[in-house]
Parts: structure tokens; C-alpha cells; sequence
């Protein structure tokens, strides 16, 4: 068995791992302030030093996270297509009804 990897990981970065459909185990890199993601250790760490040496992101002094917008389609449920075919019927009789 391969023993784990060890990173030095900057703080408010954490290494996540995923499972792909087929099995395969893959390493992402997170800033947990932003929601940036890199899929290797030194793309991240290519990105730490550009950010620290320009004052940039969660690197500039003024920092502060993004606010998550609420997302209007959470917590709705999607009509089934038997719910969508019914209100359809019940629509066009009530306008068969009062056409009349």
C-alpha cells in the first residue's frame, strides 16, 4: 500500500479528495475564503506565490470572502411530467369552461 502524500498546504487552503465514477481517487486543492480549486499541488502553490507577491485575493490587505448568492432553485421540487401532463388537462378544460 502507498503511504500518503504530505503537503505543505498554506493556511485557508485545504486538500480535498474525490471519487470519480469509474474509481479513481483525485486530489483538488481549495481555498476555503474563495472556492478556488486546483488540480495539482503546484498549480496551487503557482498561484499562492503570484497572489502573495501582488497583494491579490485573499493575499490583499482589504480582503474579504465573497458572499454565496441563495440560489433560487434550491429547496424547490421540479413537477413530474404526470403533474406537468395534469395541469395541463385541468388548464385547458377551466378555458373550455369559461369560454363558454
Amino acid at each position: 500500500m502507498a503511504s500518503p502524500r504530505s503537503y505543505a498546504i498554506p493556511e485557508g487552503w485545504v486538500m480535498r479528495k474525490k471519487v470519480e465514477n469509474d474509481g479513481t481517487e483525485v486530489e483538488r486543492f481549495v481555498c476555503l475564503a474563495t472556492g478556488l480549486e486546483f488540480g495539482t499541488y503546484n498549480g496551487m502553490m503557482r498561484y499562492v506565490h503570484f497572489a502573495i507577491a501582488r497583494e491579490a485575493s485573499v493575499y490583499s490587505p482589504g480582503f474579504s470572502p465573497p458572499k454565496k448568492k441563495a440560489s433560487s432553485k434550491r429547496g424547490k421540487k421540479k413537477a413530474s411530467s404526470k403533474q406537468r401532463s395534469n395541469a395541463q388537462k385541468e388548464g385547458g378544460a377551466k378555458k373550455k369552461a369559461s369560454s363558454k
